[in-house]
């Protein structure tokens, strides 16, 4: 009877120590995901601000306006026109402060500031 009763005894603690070291690496691969997760958003972030911080360059030449929406040609290029109150400015000579998106087709440039001049 004392054997069966050391025998549980072991069986209860291997049973425990099993728990136990499975327990860990649960808790070990739910710290790694969240870790994953977090360096994910904060990479997302990240390129969120850099998006936010582009560069406005300075573009001239007119303000036309296509099927496709606006566009400002230069005589050399033309490109895509995304902003408010754009319909004011057609074959207009403007000088435009924005940020260039490159795109497959065409480039567009993102108006923060149109100015008409001269």
């Amino acid at each position: 009877m004392e054997l069966k009763s050391k025998k549980r005894v072991t069986n209860m603690k291997a049973f425990l120590t099993a728990l136990l070291i499975i327990g860990l690496i649960e808790i070990g691969n739910i710290t790694f995901a969240q870790d994953q997760e977090a360096d994910q958003k904060t990479t997302l972030e990240i390129s969120h601000k850099n998006t936010d911080m582009g560069i406005n360059h300075e573009y001239k030449g007119f303000v036309n306006t296509t099927e496709n929406g606006y566009t400002l040609s230069d005589g050399e290029d033309v490109y895509m026109l995304q902003g408010e109150n754009l319909e004011e400015l057609i074959g207009q000579k403007v000088l435009i402060s924005g940020e260039l998106l490159e795109g497959e087709t065409m480039d567009t440039i993102i108006v923060d500031i149109a100015e008409v001049i001269e």
